[in-house]
């Protein structure tokens, strides 16, 4: 596979990324666990999440 089709691929997965937090917080995953799959501290991955959250479902 070339480095553009790798790119390619991982863009795809990251734009799955709210939903797969989303999924496994809903099936009782840590802060902590999420952070270590994504390699992020769990600050960031709160973060992030609320700030997806938000765009999703502004006020």
């Amino acid at each position: 596979m070339d480095a553009l089709t790798e790119l390619r691929h991982l863009g795809d997965a990251w734009e799955n990324r709210p939903a797969l937090i989303e999924r496994a917080r809903q099936e009782k995953a840590t802060w902590a666990a999420i952070a270590d799959a994504l390699h992020m501290t769990r600050q960031g991955v709160v973060k992030l999440h609320a700030t997806l959250a938000s765009k999703e479902n502004p006020s």
